[in-house]
């Protein structure tokens, strides 16, 4: 009888044993299935095709929306910021510079052509007119411009100072060709002889010349340097790559989260996030839109009205030569009536000077309309430059603010989780 109870005890003894055992078994298949289930969120483009149940890809998805915002607002509006100085560059300095070399040469000119002029009308007083002083003063004018608004380096600022010096060395050998008229008059009251005067004048017109052919280079150099502003990187069809790319990831970003957040919380819109898009995308559309109307206009100008000075301003001195060199062989042919007696090689002009459609007094009009032209159309492309630039900005602000805006409801659902 005692052993009975003795052998119960010892398989309820057992029993119990296995029952501890087995309890233990089936927990820890629950544990070990409670940690797989935590997600690997260290990747963000599985993340993407596998969304996560927690804030944080969300989280890193809208620092990420902020600092691509942010760059594409930054990296437009520098683009802009640059080409617009380029065409302020071009308005300001190098089209004046070029309009400044030319209304040097058409002065210059017209200079020489009032002393070839003046020179046999001056009488015993030898005086030079005052249309001859006005020009010289207005070429000095140009000139002292031209070297403030230079763009085409050190060695057009060498040339140019070395032609100011030339301008005074010209007008002294005019008013000296002048003083030997009135030396000639005190000597011969009846009949002056003025071949030293026509001399002097002579070699006053070849400096002349020297003059206008430096000029031309200058400004010749000072429209190479525009061009070349032109062709620049802000203002180049490349130079759009730069700031477009930006903006680009900045929206396809955007548009990935939108995605995202409508696959795991199945929204069919997020105001936010939609309007973070466009807001990106009408900063490009102003960004782009402004450079090429701006481009447009200052081409215009410049291939136009700018170049339409520089025509006219050839006509000009072309006409001017033609009249002062005809006029010159004829005093220089009466005052030298033997070969070499002034001991100047003057030749013949080829005919009568070509008669123009129109007077230097209207070539200048024609010619400060023609530059007026230009004015307008630079103005017409630097319009409203700091009001754009303000929108961009603003744009890109926005931007930032609803992307932030449109994962803000998503995240706080969250924000009991670590």
């Amino acid at each position: 009888m005692s052993a009975r109870p003795a052998h119960a005890a010892e398989r309820a003894g057992r029993a119990e044993r296995v029952g501890r055992a087995g309890r233990a078994e089936q927990a820890a298949p629950a544990e070990l299935t409670d940690v797989s289930a935590l997600p690997d969120l260290s990747d963000l483009s599985e993340e993407l095709v596998k969304p996560s149940t927690t804030a944080k890809t969300l989280r890193r998805l809208r620092i990420w929306l902020v600092l691509t915002s942010l760059a594409a607002g930054a990296v437009t509006l520098f683009a802009f910021s640059r080409a617009h100085a380029a065409v302020d560059t071009i308005s300001n300095r190098s089209a004046p510079a070029v309009e400044q070399a030319d209304a040097a040469y058409v002065a210059i000119s017209n200079a020489d052509a009032d002393a070839v002029r003046g020179l046999p009308h001056a009488g015993a007083l030898s005086a030079l007119s005052p249309d001859y002083y006005n020009q010289l003063a207005s070429a000095n004018q140009s000139l002292s411009q031209l070297l403030a608004d230079n763009v085409a380096g050190p060695a057009a600022t060498s040339q140019l100072q070395l032609v100011q010096e030339l301008v005074v060395g010209y007008n002294q050998q005019v008013e000296q060709a002048y003083a030997d008229l009135a030396q000639d008059y005190a000597n011969h009251v009846q009949q002056p002889d003025n071949t030293l005067a026509v001399v002097d004048l002579y070699y006053s017109t070849s400096l002349a010349g020297t003059l206008l052919d430096d000029l031309k280079t200058l400004r010749n150099d000072e429209a190479a340097a525009l061009t070349a502003q032109q062709s620049s990187t802000w203002l180049a069809a490349t130079g759009y790559f730069v700031w477009v790319s930006v903006i680009v990831a900045a929206v396809a970003l955007v548009l990935a989260t939108d995605a995202l957040v409508r696959r795991r919380f199945r929204r069919r819109l997020n105001v936010g996030l939609a309007a973070a898009a466009l807001a990106l995308v009408a900063m490009g559309l102003l960004c782009g839109l402004s450079l090429w109307a701006s481009d447009g206009d200052l081409s215009d100008g410049v291939n136009g009205s700018l170049t339409g000075v520089t025509a006219l301003s050839d006509a000009q001195v072309a006409g001017s030569s033609d009249t002062w060199q005809a006029e010159l062989y004829d005093q220089v042919t009466k005052a030298c009536r033997n070969d070499g007696a002034c001991g100047a090689d003057v030749t013949e002009p080829a005919g009568t000077p070509p008669k123009t459609a129109s007077t230097p007094a209207q070539q200048i009009h024609e010619i400060q309309i023609a530059e007026g032209g230009f004015a307008g159309a630079a103005a017409i492309a630097d319009t409203a430059y700091i009001v754009r630039a303000l929108i961009i900005a603003v744009l890109a602000l926005a931007a930032t603010a609803l992307s932030v805006f449109g994962l803000w409801r998503r995240i706080d659902e969250y924000k009991f989780e670590a």
